[in-house]
């Protein structure tokens, strides 16, 4: 995923980023949390939470 990302941002940036800057080249970790970010908001969805309610009792 690393790889990818670099040339994508080699291919359509205009300016050569700095490869220090974690804007366009991130490590791995950042990476990692945010696919793991990505895949718990699909985990849980709006719907599930509106059908719960009808069955909690305040």
């Amino acid at each position: 995923m690393e790889r990818r990302l670099r040339s994508h941002v080699m291919e359509t940036e205009n300016v050569t980023p700095v490869p220090t800057s974690k804007r366009f080249f991130p490590n791995r970790t950042t990476i990692r949390n945010h696919m793991r970010k990505g895949e718990k908001m699909k985990l849980t969805s709006i719907d599930d939470e509106t059908n719960l309610e009808g069955f909690v009792i305040v």
